[in-house]
């Protein structure tokens, strides 16, 4: 009996720890109740990591706060209406009534959500109305201007936050000066037009200097264990216990702000999903960590603001050009603190209505055509670009009501840095306002992008990229050139004839032209040196050219250089008389013709010349033998006269 009697005191105990670690709440209960039910639809967008599969979104209603004692904000995942209801709707403004719902309430608290049924009534019919100008206040997030944000940072029983509020804040808004942050980068996409700031900041706030709320976050604590509870339980608990506190301190309500982000532990049940929000909403929730990483943010946001998913193929996040796509699973940028930096696809910029200044519709089917410069967001944000002659988005409307097409230029900068897919490239991307887009090409120079029987004619649309050009000048935009037409279009658009280069270069280029003097002295120089060279010793025979020298030697060469000398050498000026004495005693007596012997004879042969001849020969002569063994003895001759005298 003690050991039965032990048992059961120990299975108690293990049902109330389990109970305990789980749900253990100040006021528990389960609820399911029937009647009447009026509530707001959202669309609840997931957004996986790189290491999960997608998940697909869930219907919310918001309810009244008539059902929920007041309170705003407490939701419930939606069954019991088909997909078709769904088309005629606005997210985060449709307000329906359902005459009977089935309301069950499994958060084991109050005010926790739960799910809303839809049921037939007597007919068999779900006869769910949609309300018309109630007054009630949209929950769309706005595109432009500036959105007040309050950061709702759970802190429940059981586990914590692994980030800090401070870290927080400064992702978020850069208040501790991050400059890589939500705030950052949708002012570049926006041009400063759209500005998340935090709650309580500006002094015009009624709340202003309110100390419960620091840069914009605001300290929920929770007495339940988040542990397994899923995640939209715990936003309904912030959204209940924050109400509390808003009122406590200040006299202020949720309603009194514009954005709503939660910051809840990982141990909550997520899912596969590591953040979520409201399509058209003013909704984001993330798992601690991931509400220091920049993706998430700006993926979520977007959301918000109404943009869908961006797709690829079969893959509905795979545009990873763009931040509704998902780039964590291309690998390359991943999520990180301040990555991945880029902006959007040409369908969400269409939608954004940021670009409308500097956009242009084409429609091709009533005959117009398109030929012009596109520029990227960058460009487009630092105002180097010229309104009228550079455009940012092209949308070629068609028949279709799910679908128009998109051109821009996905250039490789400023909030566009990090893109890795298809970058600078022009991107033709196809989509609808409020629906998913899918990527369908991009083009570099000389590419096209046709359809054939576009829009159920018989002709062609053809995008063509004429050129990509990225300027030097940082005061120029880069751009892509591009035409967009129908084949049987009579606007004539064509590619530009290239221009030439800006302008000449600084100096000659490399040419074989005559540079402006001499690289090396030319052969001979115009006049002799002013002392002779060295002379080497005379050859056997004379050289088949002239020697190097460009001086006259002490004595003649064998040959004249072959082109005159300036003025005549001095070795050539006749001696005052015969430079040796002839023999003792001449030959008995002449002979009839001159020997071979290169003796003198008893007297010079003749008188000698006056002065040398006017000039050389104009080329070298070929000295006879004689002249040769002439030479010789002259030269025989110098050399004894310079050994005796030595």
């Amino acid at each position: 009996m003690k050991v039965i009697i032990l048992v059961f005191y120990l299975l108690v105990l293990h049902i109330s720890n389990v109970i305990t670690a789980e749900t253990i709440m100040d006021d528990p209960y389960d609820e399911i109740t029937t009647g009447r039910a009026v509530c707001t639809l959202h669309l609840r967008m997931y957004l996986t990591d790189e290491k999960d599969t997608n998940q697909k979104p869930d219907h919310v209603c918001e309810m009244d706060s008539e059902f929920e004692d007041g309170i705003e904000g407490i939701t419930y995942t939606l069954h019991g209406l088909n997909d078709r209801f769904y088309d005629d709707v606005e997210f985060g403004e449709t307000q329906i009534s359902i005459p009977l719902a089935k309301r069950e309430r499994r958060g084991r608290a109050s005010h926790s959500g739960g799910t809303l049924t839809v049921l037939p009534d007597a007919t068999g019919k779900s006869a769910v109305s949609i309300l018309e100008g109630r007054n009630n206040r949209s929950r769309r997030g706005p595109l432009k201007g500036s959105i007040s944000v309050l950061v709702l940072y759970s802190q429940p029983k059981d586990f914590q936050n692994t980030v800090t509020p401070a870290q927080v804040a400064d992702k978020f808004f850069g208040v501790d000066g991050d400059s890589i942050t939500l705030q950052s980068q949708f002012q570049q996409y926006s041009k400063n037009e759209l500005n998340f700031i935090p709650a309580c900041s500006l002094p015009g706030d009624s709340c202003f200097g309110n100390t419960i709320i620091v840069n914009g976050v605001l300290e929920v604590p929770i007495p339940y264990n988040v542990e397994g509870v899923g995640s939209g339980f715990v936003v309904n608990w912030n959204n209940r216990f924050a109400d509390g506190i808003l009122y406590q301190n200040g006299g202020l309500y949720r309603s009194d702000f514009d954005h709503f982000v939660h910051v809840i532990p990982s141990e909550a049940n997520w899912g596969n999903a590591i953040s979520w929000a409201y399509l058209s909403g003013n909704v984001a929730a993330f798992q601690n960590e991931y509400a220091l990483r920049l993706g998430p943010q700006i993926h979520e946001f977007g959301h918000n603001l109404g943009f869908d998913h961006s797709g690829y193929a079969s893959n509905e996040y795979g545009d990873y050009s763009c931040m509704m796509g998902n780039p964590s699973l291309s690998g390359d940028p991943s999520f990180g603190d301040d990555e991945p930096k880029i902006s959007f696809n040409g369908a969400k910029s269409w939608q954004s209505t940021w670009y409308e200044d500097d956009s242009q519709t084409v429609n091709v089917l009533d005959g117009e055509c398109f030929a012009g410069l596109l520029i990227g967001v960058g460009d487009w944000y630092e105002d180097k670009y010229t309104s009228g002659e550079h455009y940012v988005v092209i949308q070629i409307p068609h028949p279709s009501v799910d679908f128009d097409y998109y051109v821009m230029f996905n250039r490789k900068e400023g909030a566009n840095s990090d893109v890795s897919f298809f970058e600078d490239k022009v991107h033709i991307t196809k989509g609808k306002h409020k629906k998913k887009s899918w990527y369908q090409d991009s083009l570099t120079k000389d590419q096209s992008y046709t359809i054939a029987n576009y829009g159920g004619s018989t002709n062609e649309f053809i995008v063509k990229v004429c050129d990509i050009e990225f300027n030097n000048d940082t005061n120029q935009p880069d751009t892509a050139f591009v035409l967009i037409y129908m084949s049987d279009s009579v606007c004539n658009v064509e590619c530009p004839t290239p221009s030439p280069t800006q302008s000449p270069t600084t100096s000659p280029t490399k040419s074989h032209s005559p540079t402006s003097s001499p690289s090396f002295t030319p052969s001979p120089t115009q006049a002799p040196t002013s002392s002779p060279t060295t002379s080497p010793s005379p050859t056997q025979s004379p050289t088949t050219s002239p020697t190097k020298s460009h001086s006259p030697t002490s004595l003649p060469s064998y040959s004249p250089s072959q082109s005159p000398s300036s003025s005549p050498s001095k070795s050539f000026s006749p001696t005052s008389s015969p430079s040796y004495s002839p023999t003792q005693s001449p030959t008995s007596s002449p002979t009839n013709s001159p020997t071979n012997s290169l003796a003198p004879s008893s007297s010079p042969s003749s008188s000698p010349t006056q002065s040398p001849t006017s000039s050389p020969t104009s080329s070298p002569t070929n000295p006879s033998i004689v002249c040769l063994k002439f030479l010789q003895f002259i030269l025989l001759c110098r050399d004894t006269v310079s050994i005796d005298n030595s």
